[in-house]
């Protein structure tokens, strides 16, 4: 189940436009981490080594893995980057950028993931817990109460893997160190205090760990689920912030463009000259109504709180007289249509045209008796008609000057943030429960107590 919701959930991702996450494109890209890791079916349990620089993950590593492959030494830092040893868990560990080596040791069922100090590189260790499946922080006897160890220990239980401490270089004062660390660890915690030259606690760790990776699997592959599908809901509500600012700008848009660009005595004057002249105001009309309305559409968006998407592009569009000129022949179609056949050939036909563009274009001339007779009861149905057929060619025309910018930054690609909203939630409720957290390993002796409020 989990894994037929992760491949879910990667199809609707991958198929997401990186672009349209925006701020959140980091968030995207670490739900598709995620789901990487959580889609491989089989594998060993990773176990992830965090803690503070000098704390002994490498030879905690060595240990578990039974090989001398992480390298120690009394430099300082001596792991800078990711290093993996184990059984084959490459394809998971693939997920991780850049993926380390995997160095193949005959230890069944682990692989371990060493880790630069947490204080070094947190984003990479919090990457690298991404794709495991166990946490064990790993610090000293000096350094277990320290700001690093607890920042670490912080980091690891964010996490929600299962957890388990190793305090390494423990010679004296082992109760003060338990009583330190099982109050600020999660219940059910193991603590693991290792005595120098006596290492055997960490062979049962690794081996509790292979007998129980079926349970630490399901829970890992639940928790990077979990993750990715809380990384996809972020990723959704910005894509949805900005499928709303981009209606808004596209509303606002179409509000300014969208009203006649003519007032009531740029209509009569065109209306009282010869048609080319007055085409030619009409045009002019349409110009500076244009370039009022670009200047204002920013300072709208920016009225609304939405940020313009491109700089605004001066250039003009270029002066187009098709649709004037294609309104006129319509109408003269028009009237031919509405007078009767007798009349038509009597009347003179361009000064009946004439007539009547003007009368469209101006609401309030009179008409005359000669065309209201012949016209009839139709004379106010061809007027309307052509006065709304110019005003829809009057708004095409200042729409050019709405910039090709803003339309095509208007609606963004990919799929609909409502859409992708509704999968997630769908999927949210399909997503089996998290499993209960396991047991790494029963204590035995003294040497493995559990911590938590309930130790």
């Amino acid at each position: 189940m989990t894994l037929h919701a992760a491949e879910r959930l990667h199809e609707l991702l991958a198929a997401l436009d990186p672009a349209l996450a925006g701020d959140a494109a980091g968030d995207l890209a670490a739900a598709l981490r995620l789901l990487r890791s959580s889609t491989v079916p089989d594998g060993p349990p990773i176990a992830v080594l965090v803690g503070p620089c000098g704390g002994g993950r490498s030879r905690v590593g060595n240990r578990l893995v039974g090989a001398d492959v992480f390298p120690v030494g009394p430099l300082r830092p001596t792991t800078t980057a990711l290093a993996a040893a184990g059984s084959d868990g490459s394809a998971r560990l693939a997920a991780l950028t850049p993926p380390p080596a995997l160095v193949t040791t005959t230890t069944g069922g682990l692989v371990v993931l060493d880790t630069p100090a947490w204080e070094h590189d947190p984003d990479g260790v919090a990457a690298a817990l991404e794709v495991g499946d166990v946490a064990i922080l790993v610090t000293s006897a000096l350094r277990y109460a320290d700001r690093l160890t607890e920042e670490a220990l912080a980091g690891a239980v964010a996490a929600g893997l299962p957890l388990a401490v190793v305090v390494t270089g423990v010679s004296a004062a082992a109760g003060a160190i338990r009583a330190g660390l099982a109050a600020r660890v999660p219940p059910g915690t193991p603590l693991l205090l290792v005595e120098e030259g006596d290492e055997q606690v960490l062979s049962r760790l690794a081996a509790g760990i292979t007998r129980h990776r079926d349970e630490i699997r399901a829970v890992g592959d639940a928790t990077r689920l979990a993750a990715a599908v809380a990384r996809a809901r972020r990723v959704a509500a910005v894509v949805a912030a900005r499928e709303r600012e981009a209606h808004t700008r596209a509303r606002l848009v179409e509000r300014v463009f969208a009203a006649a660009p003519l007032d009531a005595e740029t209509r009569r004057r065109a209306a009282s000259v010869p048609w080319r002249e007055g085409r030619r105001i009409l045009l002019e009309a349409v110009a500076a109504a244009g370039r009022e309305r670009r200047e204002a559409v920013p300072r709208l968006w920016a009225e609304a709180g939405v940020a313009a998407p491109v700089p605004v592009e001066e250039t003009e569009p270029v002066e187009d007289t098709t649709g004037l000129d294609t309104w006129r022949a319509e109408l003269a179609a028009t009237v031919a249509g509405a007078i009767s056949p007798r009349w038509w050939r009597l009347v003179d036909r361009g000064r009946t045209v004439d007539t009547m563009w003007r009368l469209a274009l101006d609401p309030e001339r009179p008409v005359p008796r000669r065309l209201r007779r012949r016209l009839g009861t139709r004379l106010g149905a061809v007027r309307a008609a052509s006065a709304r057929s110019l005003d829809r060619v009057l708004v095409e025309a200042t729409g050019r000057w709405a910039t090709e910018e803003w339309r095509a930054a208007a609606l963004p690609g990919g799929p609909a943030a409502r859409q992708l909203r509704a999968r997630l939630a769908a999927l949210a409720r399909s997503l089996p429960e998290t499993p209960e957290r396991v047991t790494l390993l029963e204590p035995v002796d003294a040497d493995v107590e559990t911590g938590g409020a309930d130790a």
